[in-house]
């Protein structure tokens, strides 16, 4: 059952520019409310009153990255890059699956177009790589417990400064961005100044239109 907060949350995203106007508080609520009361009556089939409205956007604004914190942290940003072709192995853990990665890592040596991450939990250890070492990770893994895999993903990566350490919340626009526009996260990978999300294909292109402006300095 759809309620008023999801649709109006939906008829923002709509815009861009709403978007950005309502996350910096400079947009008459009671205005915007009264623009968005014809169509919210019409999708519902049942009146709503200005006041109801103005709740429901109130709640939104909460949630809405603010302009200050998208230029914060896109002036520690240094580059931004896509790949894609990866695929993802979740493995329970085990004495003998460190000895696999280590083999790994051997053979993409080898490989100057290789890429390897490893995402190593209490209990179970994610290991991707590009297709073109696929075959070599189930060669070495054949004995280990296979969780789940998957595949037709791809990487998108955020280099930041050296010294991000030392200011707080500078992902945060990235995790609410990513969240206010509804785009799954297949994996997140953390780096001493690089932030990298894992996407299914299908959901790259709009992942990267979110992640972008985030990057672009004014």
């Amino acid at each position: 059952m759809k309620t008023i907060i999801s649709s109006v949350r939906n008829m923002i995203r709509e815009s861009q520019w709403l978007t950005e106007a309502l996350g910096e508080d400079i947009i008459n609520l009671s205005a915007l409310a009264r623009k968005l009361k014809p169509r919210l009556e019409e999708i519902h089939l049942r009146p709503f009153t200005e006041g109801a409205i103005v709740m429901a956007l109130k709640r939104i604004q909460e949630s809405l990255p603010t302009q200050r914190a998208r230029q914060s942290a896109a002036q520690t940003v240094q580059s931004l890059s896509l790949r894609s072709n990866i695929v993802q192995y979740a493995f329970q853990n085990s004495s003998t699956l460190l000895r696999a990665q280590e083999k790994l890592l051997q053979q993409a040596q080898n490989d100057e177009d290789s890429c390897v991450f490893f995402a190593r939990g209490t209990y179970d250890t994610g290991i991707i790589v590009n297709e073109g070492l696929e075959e070599m990770l189930k060669k070495i893994t054949h004995k280990e417990k296979l969780i789940r895999s998957y595949r037709n993903l791809s990487y998108i990566s955020v280099r930041f400064h050296k010294d991000i350490t030392n200011m707080p919340g500078i992902y945060y626009p990235f995790f609410q961005a990513l969240a206010w526009h509804d785009t799954n996260v297949v994996q997140i990978i953390a780096g001493y100044a690089e932030l990298g999300f894992i996407f299914d294909d299908k959901d790259v292109d709009r992942a990267l239109s979110i992640i972008r402006p985030l990057t672009e300095k004014s």
